[in-house]
């Protein structure tokens, strides 16, 4: 009797914490993503951080039907900022819609979080993942990210754009052979960024690999072929923003 009691209590706890975590649709959102990642908050070190993200099914994309959406990752966050989405499943229907709850205190390193997210879009024409999407359907999904700051600090996103994927840091770097079988060279030329950091993620957004850069110039060789096959994304991190480019493993 008394484990039963014990076992009620923790599920009364449970979703207890759960509905306090919830988030609340807003049935009057028709953007993609609201607000616009540039209109995001900043997460500022060692104080609670509160946001609602909205999203939108719309009922085509690129003039194909969409029969559902859904998301199945959504990763990158600052450590200690955690995500709670509603409905829990990550689907969406045509004309639905889903709230992500981003909440926490973060004591992770100052700088910017590009946040990858993932999933699929159901349509008549077949299944389309967002990373096909993104690199076959120009505009059809937006960058995301957040910004972490110091307390005191000014927060860029009041007044400036957020710093999105930047193809001038992604031309800073090659990979080669691509396709490649999970070796594969990445040459760094970058004097004028020479600080910064290059880590490789798989498509749900963990990182595998990771590396610091000091030097302006070097070459090294990654190897990551204890993984699966399939996408990968090398990024170059900086204080001015992220240089992204992608490499398949066959």
């Amino acid at each position: 009797m008394k484990k039963l009691q014990l076992f009620l209590f923790v599920l009364l706890v449970s979703a207890s914490t759960a509905f306090s975590q919830s988030c609340v649709i807003d049935t009057n959102n028709y953007s993609l993503f609201s607000p616009p990642s540039e209109e995001l908050p900043c997460v500022i070190r060692h104080q609670p951080y509160d946001i609602t993200l909205q999203l939108f099914c719309p009922p085509s994309i690129g003039g194909i039907t969409i029969d559902s959406i859904k998301v199945s990752a959504f990763h990158n966050l600052p450590t200690g900022i955690t995500k709670v989405a509603t409905p829990i499943n990550g689907i969406m229907h045509p004309e639905g819609r889903m709230c992500i709850h981003i909440s926490g205190t973060t004591t992770d390193t100052v700088g910017f979080y590009q946040i990858t997210y993932d999933g699929t879009a159901y349509t008549s024409a077949g299944n389309a993942p967002f990373w096909y999407l993104k690199a076959n359907v120009p505009g059809s999904l937006p960058d995301y990210a957040l910004t972490v700051i110091d307390s005191g600090e000014v927060c860029t996103n009041t007044t400036t754009a957020i710093k999105k994927q930047s193809p001038a840091l992604a031309e800073n770097f090659s990979v080669y052979p691509n396709p490649n079988h999970g070796v594969f060279e990445l040459r760094f030329n970058s004097p004028a960024k020479a600080n910064g950091e290059i880590n490789v993620r798989d498509i749900t957004g963990r990182i595998i690999y990771s590396q610091k850069t000091a030097s302006p110039f070097y070459e090294t060789t990654i190897d990551i072929s204890q993984y699966a096959k399939g996408i990968y994304f090398i990024e170059y991190r900086t204080a001015d923003g992220l240089g992204v480019k992608k490499v398949m493993v066959e």
